[in-house]
């Protein structure tokens, strides 16, 4: 997702997928030892673990390997397998570059899901979630489903799926090989929600009723996955955290096929695509742009106009009313971006000088304008309102133009949400209500921000994860006795507040969002 401003940056200032692919088919269970701990999928037994309420299966493939021949395809069926399966261990990762140290770790064996049960499920709602990492790393094992599937209590699946080059690579010569090319990531997420709709009345879930949700890049799949026609008939409601409706630029797409085909030494190759596929995934990782959030970096991965996973553009598809019409909340947090500012301003912004020339830098002739809309006195420090140029062009803005083309283009429900909580104590406190900072809280998972909650972030964490089920339940999150969540209306903009006290806000960032929206293509 963080590359994802450059592109903004830029462009504000200066056929059909084959079901036989992905449809499951019936196999032989072998010898099934019976118990509520394991599962008989269409490709064969699984054995999960018990915990507490919960029972855990993890790392069931739900597709062959992408490997060889089959990378840079469409994903297709799991092989079938005969004893029961041990599904105690998350999946591998997918072929990534670790964003610490900067090693190429994973592997393409990595089509796998994670699903928590709670104990005695019948029925009850699924929610599917994808993990962000700005589609160029990433993965399902650092997401705990067992505390929101008791709270539910819901079914909680997630998913890995192939990223940066492996899963975004739009490279022509694929073309004559499926009529299409790129988005194999998001094609491993339909295949994921096709496992679904299969298997997941087997573990006590209901298909007919599974929200898609996820987080930065996660939600920018999310809204791919409510404009792509080939989702169709697998989502019942959608939630998109922190992220757009964003693809890429036919010239974003361009120079990045260009730059992999060069660095890869295949770009005068006879067959470009042989070539490619004939190199270790080791070199593919290392391509421009596919283990970095560099804005200098001209290459993207991210999803595309194809004309199979994507028609049109997924803002567009909103806009047009060409999507699947489903329940959709939207939301962000009200620091986007100021944890995370140095991805895009390696220059200290300490003063307003060094504030103004950071500006002036980034748009160029359009600086002006944006400082005039962005006065320094406005907020705490120059970082602070650096952050929020930032946070409102990639983030707060879209996420507005998200919820009223989808409120104007279709009759099911739209809701949108600010969280604007920041943690009272740890490492994170500094950073307000920043990116992913409410991860934490919908996962019920404080550890990954290295804190012991308090009451208060307790009682938070339970009452976003009980309005999130309601909505996976019945396509409403109200009930309860909670505060009522309004649905979205473009004049008033009235959106729920996720803080130490819930409430109904309106108008969040109206001025810095008309103005962004009028330079908007």
């Amino acid at each position: 997702m963080l590359r994802l401003v450059a592109i903004a940056l830029v462009c504000l200032v200066g056929c059909s997928h084959s079901e036989s692919e992905t449809e499951g088919r019936g196999c032989p269970a072998g010898d099934v030892a019976a118990g509520e701990d394991v599962v008989v999928t269409d490709s064969g037994a699984v054995r999960g673990r018990i915990e507490g309420e919960t029972i855990s299966f993890l790392g069931i493939p739900f597709a062959k390997a992408p490997v060889g021949e089959l990378r840079w395809r469409a994903p297709q069926v799991a092989e079938c397998w005969g004893e029961t399966r041990d599904a105690m261990q998350h999946g591998k990762k997918c072929v990534q570059i670790d964003p610490l140290s900067g090693d190429a770790i994973g592997d393409e064996d990595c089509l796998t899901v994670d699903v928590y049960v709670p104990r005695g499920a019948m029925g009850v709602p699924v929610l599917f979630y994808i993990h962000g990492g700005d589609n160029i790393f990433g993965d399902q094992s650092g997401y705990d489903g067992r505390e929101l599937a008791k709270r539910g209590p819901a079914i909680v699946v997630t998913t890995q799926y192939r990223v940066n080059a492996f899963g975004f690579l739009a490279h022509p010569s694929f073309l004559a090989e499926e009529g299409a090319a790129g988005n194999y990531g998001l094609l491993d997420q339909i295949a994921a929600l096709r496992w679904v709709q299969r298997n997941i009345a087997r573990f006590g879930g209901d298909p007919a009723r599974v929200v898609v949700f996820g987080q930065s890049a996660g939600a920018t799949n999310t809204c791919a996955m409510v404009a792509s026609p080939l989702a169709a008939g697998l989502i019942s409601g959608a939630m998109m955290q922190s992220g757009n409706c964003f693809s890429m630029s036919e010239s974003a797409v361009a120079s990045t096929v260009q730059a992999t085909a060069e660095a890869l030494g295949c770009d005068t190759a006879s067959d470009v695509a042989a070539c490619m596929r004939d190199k270790s995934a080791y070199e593919v990782v290392r391509v421009p742009g596919a283990g970095t959030s560099d804005l200098a970096v001209t290459s993207d991965f991210n999803p595309s106009v194809d004309g199979r996973v994507l028609p049109k553009a997924p803002a567009e598809a909103l806009r047009d009313g060409a999507h699947n019409h489903v329940p959709l909340i939207v939301g962000t947090t009200s620091d986007e971006y100021l944890n995370v500012l140095e991805f895009f301003v390696p220059t200290p912004i300490v003063t307003e000088a060094d504030y103004e020339a950071a500006v002036t830098a980034l748009f160029k002739e359009g600086a002006p304008a944006v400082l005039a809309v962005y006065p320094v006195a406005n907020y705490p420090t120059p970082r602070h309102a650096m952050a929020m140029i930032l946070g409102d062009l990639a983030q707060h803005c879209p996420s507005r133009r998200a919820a009223r083309a989808a409120t104007a283009s279709q009759n099911e429900a739209v809701r949108r949400f600010l969280f604007a909580y920041g943690f009272e104590t740890g490492p994170l406190a500094a950073f307000g209500a920043a990116h992913g900072h409410d991860v934490a809280f919908f996962w019920n998972d404080f550890a990954s921000a290295n804190i012991t909650p308090s009451a208060t972030e307790q009682e938070l964490a339970y009452a976003m994860m009980d309005y999130f089920v309601r909505f996976a339940a019945t396509g409403d999150p109200n009930g309860m006795g909670a505060v009522a969540w309004p649905e979205y209306e473009a004049a008033s903009d009235e959106h729920l507040i996720f803080d130490d006290t819930i409430a109904v806000g309106s108008a969040w960032r109206t001025a810095e969002c008309d103005f962004w929206d009028a330079l908007a293509p």
